[in-house]
């Protein structure tokens, strides 16, 4: 990883263990996932998946393709996303 802002997203996602836990868990579903889903699957409350997703979408790391709604809202992880998700699983 040579590209300098692939190396400043990745200094970004690793300086909180939510972002990276949260960055993992997506990279590891398959589907769409709502917060709620995500908060089970890593065990962390919900308002603070919730914030950390929002960091990520910012980053586009990862994506909201229905950010209108106010409940229910699925997330997923972009091609950026698995580059840094997958760098960190390495």
């Amino acid at each position: 990883m040579k590209d300098t802002k692939m190396i400043e997203l990745l200094s970004y996602v690793k300086l909180s263990t939510y972002r990276v836990k949260v960055l993992l868990a997506l990279n590891k579903q398959k589907k769409l996932v709502l917060a709620s889903e995500l908060s089970k699957i890593i065990d962390i409350r919900i308002t603070h998946i919730g914030a950390t997703l929002k960091e990520l979408t910012d980053k586009e790391l990862a994506c909201c393709p229905n950010p209108d709604v106010k409940r229910g809202k699925l997330y997923e992880i972009t091609e950026k996303g698995k580059k840094i998700a997958n760098y960190i699983e390495s």
